[in-house]
């Protein structure tokens, strides 16, 4: 799984900043660890609404199967 922080676009298309970050490791149900990650935003974006989510590369972004975006606050 991968960590991803993106924005959506007004013609409803996901825009992602660079690049994607794996997991250390399998992380459970409940269970919590702490990431220290940085991501470069596309130029001319920065003042777009930007939120994590997890992806399940090649199967499903957690934000469609309802869990909810954390916001970043810049």
């Amino acid at each position: 799984m991968t960590v991803a922080v993106v924005s959506e676009l007004k013609n409803g298309s996901r825009i992602e900043a660079h690049s994607r970050a794996r997991l250390p490791r399998h992380i459970g149900p409940g269970e919590e660890i702490l990431l220290d990650l940085s991501f470069l935003l596309p130029e001319g974006t920065s003042d777009l609404v930007w939120s994590v989510d997890m992806v399940s590369e090649n199967l499903f972004w957690f934000s469609e199967r309802g869990t909810k975006q954390a916001i970043i606050r810049t």
